[in-house]
């Protein structure tokens, strides 16, 4: 996630933390690497997720229709 979006290590975990708190993501170990932990989205997470992504489609679509 850092290296893919130029984050810094600090800011990523900060917010993975508090998506482990808020019950949004689990970290389960990765199958490639026992040392390595893999995110994944629980159902309250997709939930949340799925509201977010709603809007952003919304706000997309009519950034689409004032180009023209």
């Amino acid at each position: 996630i850092c290296r893919e979006w130029q984050l810094p290590k600090q800011t990523v975990h900060t917010i993975c933390k508090d998506f482990l708190n808020r019950g949004w993501v689990a970290l389960l170990p990765s199958k490639k690497d026992k040392r390595s932990k893999e995110i994944h989205l629980t159902d309250a997470g997709k939930t949340q997720i799925g509201a977010i992504a709603d809007a952003l489609t919304h706000c997309e679509e009519t950034v689409f229709r004032m180009l023209g």
